[in-house]
């Protein structure tokens, strides 16, 4: 049984629809230092 759900957990995670809010594509962002990076909305300047 547990087996099952663990093969059918991703498909159905993978089916929920997405919020309108949400950006279509996240890009990496370095943030104070070369290490550090987050999460932005739009593309980062290049390096």
């Amino acid at each position: 049984m547990k087996r099952s759900l663990l093969l059918v957990l991703p498909f159905a995670l993978g089916a929920c629809p997405s919020s309108e809010s949400n950006p279509p594509e996240l890009w990496l962002a370095p943030k104070n230092g070369e290490v550090d990076v987050k999460l932005v909305d739009h593309e980062p300047h290049p390096f």
